[in-house]
Parts: C-alpha cells; structure tokens; sequence
C-alpha cells in the first residue's frame, strides 16, 4: 500500500476528505494547508505514539501526543497539520472536512 491515499465525498456544503498516511521517524504533512477546511480528525491506529502540531522541527518538544492503539484528535485549524511517530511503520488515518 503507498505511504498516502485519500478519497473525497462531496454532499450539500461540505467536502469530506479522507487519507492514510505510513510514517515513521521523520516528521511528515499530515494534511496541507486548507483556507477551506472545517476541521481535521485524525486518529493514531499503529502500536505507535503520534506527535502532531504546526511545526514539523518541533513535534517532539512541542507537539501534542496522540496515543497509539487508536488515539484521536480533532483540530480545527486551516494551517497544515505535521505528524511524526516513535517508531517506523505507523499506520495514521484522518477525515478532513472543508466547505465547498
């Protein structure tokens, strides 16, 4: 399976967008800046633990743990959105919703 796949659904007012992402040790963009973006959830399904936040050089320091085995945040933000786990082959899933 690639390292990233979304899909998109849209319905009414919204745009429903939802992706995987593999990552490891090394900070990645979890979702790219959205004007339009609502909100991102995204949930942490690997055996790993997940910091996110703004700033993908200080996720360790200053990024918010999501806890493996099926940690979740929601974050209400139009900024990108970086990930980085505690170890290779963490499975994060999200579901971005932004207006038309």
């Amino acid at each position: 399976m690639p390292p990233y796949t979304h899909r998109t659904t849209e319905k009414g007012t919204s745009i429903i967008r939802t992706g995987r992402h593999i990552i490891g040790t090394v900070a990645v963009e979890i979702v790219p800046e959205n004007l339009a973006r609502r909100s991102v959830y995204i949930q942490n399904i690997s055996a790993n633990d997940l910091f996110v936040g703004g700033d993908p050089d200080e996720l360790t320091t200053e990024g918010v743990k999501v806890y493996a085995n099926g940690g979740y945040i929601t974050i209400y933000t139009t900024q990108a959105v970086y990930g980085v786990a505690t170890d290779q082959g963490s499975d994060i899933r999200y579901l971005e919703e932004s207006h038309e």
